[in-house]
């Protein structure tokens, strides 16, 4: 198996689709670095990574996950049945720009007021930021995660099938 996954992405967020209980759950790539050598290690036929319970680490709980939950209805309108894992996380990254383009999707921003009275008086009363002009997300697609599927998210070190193509 080639080391791929969490320890070699370049992504500023990780953001697993789990299909079973129709939710996406997001969390900063270098934070979850920190916390996985304290989870279980777990190798499957293609992947090798760390099972990560979901709800001690959720941003309710002092955790780092954001849950968002579309509901049964928006995945249904997607077929879960591939061939490959590249063809589900094909699936799984279109999942997220529906979703995104629906506004069903939104990505973390650090909010504020305005407090000057010439900024209200002109309709600004609220600003968003994003941590930096451009974040990069990775989709990965995990189909059984999820609160009400596993109750854990499977953050991948090493993968058996991926095939680094020449830039």
């Amino acid at each position: 198996m080639r080391e791929y996954g969490i320890t070699t992405s370049q992504a500023d967020y990780w953001l697993h689709v789990c299909q079973k209980d129709a939710s996406f759950y997001l969390y900063p790539r270098k934070q979850m670095l920190g916390l996985i050598k304290n989870f279980q290690k777990k190798e499957i036929p293609t992947a090798k990574g760390f099972i990560v319970p979901i709800i001690p680490n959720l941003r309710e709980n002092g955790g780092i996950i954001r849950a968002y939950y579309l509901g049964p209805d928006f995945f249904r309108s997607w077929s879960w049945k591939a061939d490959t894992d590249a063809g589900i996380g094909a699936m799984g990254e279109d999942c997220v720009r529906a979703a995104s383009d629906a506004g069903d999707f939104m990505l973390p921003v650090s909010v504020g007021f305005y407090r000057d009275k010439a900024d209200q008086y002109k309709g600004k009363d609220f600003f968003a930021r994003l941590p930096k002009p451009e974040i990069t997300i990775e989709i990965k697609t995990d189909l059984p995660g999820g609160i009400w599927g596993t109750g854990n998210l499977f953050v991948q070190t090493h993968e058996s099938q991926h095939i680094r193509e020449a830039i």
